[in-house]
């Protein structure tokens, strides 16, 4: 028997996944950025393990995505939301009150944080909005990502304050605690689908909600290849840039001469311009400037932010590269689900969405590693991360390169 609800029940959804989104995805890979700095430097092991970890939690985030896309199919975004939260906890836990060493904190953090963060990340939170939401996906899209630029502008500085006051275990005594907070609210709110309460997406049944985009009733057949690859290309270099600054940020501002407090505070004003960015998104109309055009532009500008922090050793021109970093970062975000569902259809979103995060997480994962290793081997980051912040500015211009062939904007 269906439940009823005298209000559109996608509010709720929108807030609940807010929260989750908040707590697992935002807290962790901006809170971890500082953690793990402050882990390795107490611990002594060599600073490449940094990257190796950061390596591992992002592929293995990223190879959980078809099981994830295809599990959402069948049942529905709570039981991710629900194993991934759990899994946040367990790992969380260990890393703060079992003993450590470098292989433990690998094991740990690279592959069970990590498959935690793919079963209640990106992939499971933009579902449910896919799901709730037609017509005003680009608004709901927009306010549940800036959960991400929030938790990353709370997490480092709170991490940092938590680590001065005590040590490092305490980060991960935060972070299991906001992984325990997303797995109540999964389990009391979240609701897979509108049609559980006898709803509709935006509230509105079929015959009130007027013409739907051609997007959303996308006929099923063969992937366009080509959209496909030029969607990936710009996501996978972004991924390439996006992780290893968040893990070597704090140690290579360290290496300029900055202390690990600046580096917390210039991730933190990457999350704030994220915030900004994601939220002019929401307001921006698709009908005026398509999701892809916006994702092209926000490419351009992580690169160039992610190039004015390698170039420049002064406090400004850093400070405005994380700026521009965090307002392409914000850019991108909205944009990217926004691109995939008008191109390729809002039924078959989340596994298209499932196929791309595995293959880009398979292309980009090794960014981390790459730089770390490179860094190593030329006593400098900015080269290897120079170099990414090339690529992806090429990665903003294959995404001006999908038209408005396949891309239906609303009416």
């Amino acid at each position: 028997m269906k439940r009823r609800f005298p209000f559109f029940y996608g509010y709720v959804m929108l807030a609940a996944v807010w929260c989750l989104y908040f707590c697992v995805f935002g807290t962790v890979l901006y809170g971890a950025s500082v953690i793990n700095a402050n882990m390795q430097q107490a611990m002594g092991f060599p600073e490449q393990y940094i990257g190796v970890a950061g390596t591992m939690c992002t592929l293995v985030s990223g190879l959980v995505g078809p099981v994830v896309g295809r599990l959402i199919s069948k049942r529905g975004v709570k039981l991710t939301f629900l194993m991934g939260s759990a899994m946040v906890v367990f790992s969380s836990l260990a890393l703060a009150f079992l003993p450590q060493s470098a292989l433990s904190f690998l094991l740990l953090y690279g592959l069970v944080v990590g498959a935690g963060m793919g079963f209640a990340g990106l992939v499971p939170v933009q579902s449910a909005i896919n799901d709730w939401f037609d017509k005003k996906k680009s608004f709901a899209m927009a306010i549940v990502l800036t959960a991400g630029s929030v938790g990353g502008f709370v997490a480092p500085q709170l991490v940092e304050r938590l680590l001065a006051a005590g040590d490092w275990t305490w980060g991960w005594r935060y972070v299991a605690a906001m992984a325990a907070l997303s797995l109540v609210v999964s389990l009391v709110l979240i609701v897979d689908r509108p049609e559980e309460l006898g709803q509709y997406p935006d509230g509105l049944p079929p015959a009130e909600s007027g013409p739907k985009d051609a997007g959303a009733a996308a006929p099923e057949g063969p992937i366009d290849r080509r959209a496909f690859g030029l969607i990936l290309f710009n996501y996978a270099s972004r991924t390439y840039i996006y992780y290893s600054i968040m893990a070597y940020l704090v140690i290579y501002l360290r290496h300029k001469g900055f202390s690990s407090a600046y580096g917390a505070n210039c991730i933190a004003l990457i999350s704030l311009f994220s915030l900004g960015g994601r939220l002019l998104m929401g307001v921006i109309p698709e009908k005026r400037v398509p999701a892809h055009v916006t994702l092209g532009f926000g490419n351009i500008l992580v690169g160039v932010g992610g190039g004015l922090i390698c170039l420049f050793d002064t406090s400004l021109p850093v400070r405005a590269g994380a700026a521009a970093f965090g307002l392409g970062v914000g850019f991108v975000t909205v944009a990217l689900p926004l691109t995939v569902s008008r191109t390729f259809g809002q039924k078959r979103f989340a596994v298209v969405n499932g196929k791309l995060s595995l293959i880009n997480y398979l292309l980009a994962a090794g960014g981390p590693v790459m730089v770390g290793q490179a860094a190593a081997y030329l006593n400098d980051y900015g080269l290897p991360l120079g170099f990414s912040a090339l690529l992806v500015i090429a990665g903003g211009a294959a995404a001006f390169l999908l038209g408005k062939k396949r891309e239906v904007t609303p009416s």
